[in-house]
């Protein structure tokens, strides 16, 4: 059931003020956080509206959990991060979602410590976030033993469903069909 006090449930401006959509995996929904003091942070939001792990069914929890991995799995893909922190709070929002913030050991930020929920240290442009956001979504297409044609499917619905071809497919394209080293 959703809550549409949520910024999950309800997206739109709720969600806006703080990430991006970038895409719905299984079980969850993927977004980058606008601050971006850690470059590549993102948000998987569980598709149900549930406070806690234990909340959720055996199989929607491996789902889930499957999910954040296949993310985790891309942000290291696309930034090369030393290390990845998984962040799970929500004492007030009370909907299961996992910070995931790649960090950087050549980054006196934070490096070594817990990540802050918000710094309000760096912000991008429109462009930036784009482009990140292009990046990420192109790295889940070919996600975790995702083979060429369920990405190829899964591109062509996003298309089909907002009727053109964003940076995220085209990133996606350029990645999927580069030749090969050594070719």
């Amino acid at each position: 059931m959703k809550d549409m006090n949520c910024a999950y449930c309800a997206e739109g401006a709720l969600v806006d003020a703080f990430g991006i959509k970038i895409l719905d995996l299984a079980a969850s929904k993927v977004y980058l956080f606008r601050e971006q003091s850690h470059r590549g942070r993102v948000i998987v939001a569980s598709r149900h509206h549930v406070s806690e792990l234990v909340d959720l069914s055996p199989k929607d929890r491996r789902a889930f959990l499957d999910d954040v991995a296949t993310v985790a799995e891309a942000l290291h893909k696309v930034f090369k991060p030393q290390k990845v922190n998984y962040g799970a709070y929500g004492d007030t929002g009370r909907h299961l979602h996992f910070h995931l913030v790649p960090k950087y050991a050549d980054d006196p930020f934070e490096w070594g410590e817990v990540f802050a929920m918000n710094p309000k240290r760096t912000f991008l442009s429109d462009a930036d976030y784009a482009d990140l956001v292009a990046k990420i979504k192109a790295a889940l297409y070919l996600g975790s033993g995702t083979d060429l044609r369920t990405s190829l499917e899964k591109m062509r619905a996003d298309v089909a469903a907002d009727g053109k071809v964003d940076l995220a497919e085209s990133a996606f394209l350029l990645e999927a069909f580069k030749p090969l080293e050594g070719s």
